[in-house]
């Protein structure tokens, strides 16, 4: 409890001198931070919500009040959770509409935009198309890639039976976006074309941008560098928004038209910037940059700054708890790299 949220509640502007006397004279109350953060004793505070739920319509008012101090203060996880309580759904969905892509942009958060949308009635996400596609959003970045793909099919009929062009294409690109994190080019080619021709530059250039960007890097997945530079170049002039994503792609594309240098200084740039590459696509081991950078050291012979790029590599797999198979090509760079210096090691030494 805190002396502002019980002064909103109660409409009152003494709480926290009440709140402190309470705990000066032992009642019930224990102090977590000095300055008027405290919590019930644990058995005081079930009796309290007994005798709450005694009068659900009650409790739902101070849900839903509380939530508008907390929509007041943009804590969205705190608002939303009370319109939850309150059973205040339409609630729920709007905030969701305007806020669950910046949650999901939050590290660690996207797990709570599931239990969000998972909240909600059945017969209400049904209907609900932008709360399936963030579904498939959080189900994509826990590796569940054939539901999110369902939940983004989802999504996508429904925005078709709204007619809503703009959704339709958000939920292609969702669908896109899990072949190109499992490294499908060619189911995802025809599904951003799609997604493309539903999508006007001028009106949404930020999302074009973004299509774009997917479109380049499932081009240089095809082994079309050039085609994928020209995307590149599109989605710059559209929007800076996807600045980390683009270079990444163009080190890539420096690396198939063998830009070597280029392509390291490149890298090396994002490495010095500290850039954590947030990209709106989790699944990135095969977009790891220390990986990346321990194949141009492969190239130009650089054996002992491949193997500790790669080393790096598999740090990171193993400290962020990758999905299996990254873990394991992670692995496969780095044993394979470390294998193959032994060997050259040995021919030198023969």
């Amino acid at each position: 409890m805190e002396s502002d949220t019980c002064d909103f509640l109660l409409d009152r502007t003494d709480t926290q001198d009440e709140l402190h006397e309470l705990f000066s004279e032992g009642l019930f109350l224990e102090q977590l931070q000095p300055g008027g953060v405290y919590r019930f004793h644990h058995i005081f505070k079930n009796f309290l919500r007994e005798q709450l739920h005694r009068k659900p319509g009650l409790a739902k008012d101070l849900h839903r009040k509380i939530a508008s101090y907390y929509i007041a203060h943009e804590d969205w996880q705190e608002a939303i959770s009370h319109l939850l309580l309150a059973e205040d759904y339409p609630r729920v969905m709007q905030l969701l509409d305007d806020v669950g892509n910046s949650l999901l942009s939050r590290g660690g958060l996207h797990q709570s935009v599931g239990y969000f949308v998972g909240q909600l009635p059945e017969y209400l996400l049904n209907d609900y198309a932008y709360g399936n596609y963030l579904l498939g959003e959080v189900q994509r970045n826990d590796a569940l890639f054939e539901q999110a793909l369902e939940s983004y099919r989802a999504a996508q009929r429904i925005y078709q039976k709204q007619d809503n062009s703009y959704g339709m294409a958000l939920a292609l690109r969702g669908q896109a976006q899990v072949y190109l994190d499992t490294l499908r080019p060619s189911n995802a080619s025809q599904l951003l074309n799609r997604a493309l021709k539903l999508m006007d530059a001028q009106e949404s250039p930020h999302e074009v941008a973004g299509l774009l960007t997917q479109i380049a890097e499932n081009q240089l997945n095809q082994g079309e560098p050039l085609k994928a530079a020209e995307s590149l170049a599109k989605a710059r002039d559209l929007s800076f928004d996807y600045q980390e994503e683009q270079d990444y792609i163009e080190a890539r594309t420096m690396l198939r038209t063998g830009r070597l240098q280029d392509g390291l200084a490149l890298l090396n740039r994002l490495e010095q910037n500290n850039v954590a590459l947030a990209l709106p696509k989790p699944q990135r081991f095969h977009r790891d940059t220390s990986l990346l950078t321990s194949l141009f050291h492969v190239i130009l012979g650089n054996q002992e700054k491949a193997l500790a790029a790669a080393q790096k590599g598999l740090n990171a797999a193993e400290k962020k708890a990758m999905h299996r198979w990254a873990f394991a090509l992670a692995k496969c760079v780095w044993h394979t790299l470390n294998n193959w210096i032994l060997t050259e090691l040995c021919s030198l030494i023969m």
